[in-house]
């Protein structure tokens, strides 16, 4: 009677040439699991904009090695898929039946565990070929290109550009946190509970088209607060000041260019307008205590020959005489768009606020508007 541990015994050797084919195919699995995760750390790094040492390294071994385990305890065959494949040579299925019957005590079944043993030393281990397929071969050099690639792509393909709006909001919004601690320190408690609106929108938006309605509608608070008397000149003129500077800035003007432009329009007689102010907001008219008189608008400063007025020489050279932009330019004749559109979105916002734009027009105005801002 054949005994069940020779029958074993007698397994073994198939089994282990068996188990080298899964060894090297687990060990290719492990090196392509390695590089993959060794290029996903290392570029997660480099986009990170950080060092990561040897964390790469220890990661990726890490993965290879459970990678490595967990392969081969898969690939590894039993004592039954040994037997199929033994039998695969040419023994017609005597390996199998002999595993089967291993235990069994009848004659017969001795008879054919001795048949299958005669048999099996026959075949030669060596006989047994482990595949390599070429899936296998092809993601592990992807996986070691990938790992190289990682290496040589410079970190400074995924440094982030300087997102230079951000700082500059940052820089508008500190001026006029500033400028409010100022007027609160003056006692202008009007003053400083404008720009804390002011303050509390832009903190609350990323829009620079509404911060400059936002900047237009609060230099008309200001201006009302002066004439209300709940503002001193002085005050308001620092916060206009202030207000100005802060569209320039998200407007991105260069300092150099604004001086320039003011100016020309002083060598040039020009009148400035403030965006809202109309004949009856204009300087003389009394709105602000101890003012002297002042020009009406429309009209260039000039002598009596009429030069700058609303008709005459210059409507026939082609200068519009009554203009309503409250920031044109009566020398170059141009409108600076941006200053003049934050006034027109100042308006917007108040209309739309105080239910005034019919319904009909609702979506369009919008519409238009966040066109503009994007």
């Amino acid at each position: 009677m054949t005994n069940p541990e020779l029958i074993s015994k007698a397994v073994r050797p198939y089994r282990r040439r068996l188990g080298l084919h899964a060894a090297v195919r687990a060990f290719l699995a492990a090196l392509t699991a390695g590089g993959f995760v060794f290029a996903a750390v290392t570029l997660a790094y480099k986009i990170a904009q950080a060092e990561g040492g040897g964390i790469a390294w220890i990661v990726s071994g890490g993965a290879a090695l459970v990678t490595l385990t967990a392969a081969f305890w898969i690939l590894l065959p039993n004592q039954a898929e040994t037997a199929r494949r033994v039998d695969a040579l040419g023994l017609k299925d005597r390996t199998s039946a002999m595993l089967a019957l291993r235990n069994s005590p009848y004659e017969i079944a001795s008879l054919q565990r001795e048949d299958a043993l005669r048999h099996l030393e026959t075949v030669s281990p060596g006989r047994l070929r482990g595949k390599i397929g070429a899936a296998s071969v092809v993601l592990l050099l992807l996986a070691l290109l990938t790992a190289a690639a990682s290496v040589l792509v410079p970190a400074s393909w995924f440094a982030r550009e300087t997102d230079e709006m951000s700082g500059v909001w940052e820089d508008v919004l500190d001026m006029l946190r500033e400028e409010r601690d100022r007027m609160e320190a003056s006692g202008e408690g009007r003053l400083a509970e404008e720009l804390d609106r002011l303050i509390d929108e832009m903190e609350n938006t990323d829009s620079v088209l509404r911060a400059l309605g936002e900047i237009s509608g609060t230099e008309e608070n200001v201006k009302d607060a002066a004439r209300e008397g709940e503002a001193s000149r002085g005050a308001m003129n620092e916060a206009l000041d202030v207000l100005e500077e802060a569209r320039r800035m998200l407007l991105g003007e260069e300092e150099e260019e604004a001086g320039e432009e003011g100016k020309e329009g002083m060598e040039g007689g020009e009148m400035m307008l403030v965006p809202g102010e109309g004949e009856e907001g204009m300087e003389g008219e009394g709105e602000f205590p101890g003012e002297g008189p002042g020009e009406r608008p429309g009209e260039m400063p000039g002598g009596e020959d009429g030069q700058g007025q609303g008709s005459g020489e210059g409507e026939r050279e082609g200068i519009p005489s009554a203009m309503t932009e409250p920031v044109y330019d009566p020398i170059s004749g141009a409108v600076p768009y941006g200053k003049v559109f934050s006034a027109y979105y100042s308006d917007y916002l108040r209309d739309a606020e105080n239910g005034e734009i019919p319904y009909e027009a609702e979506d369009a105005a919008r519409a238009y508007f966040e066109d503009l801002d994007r």
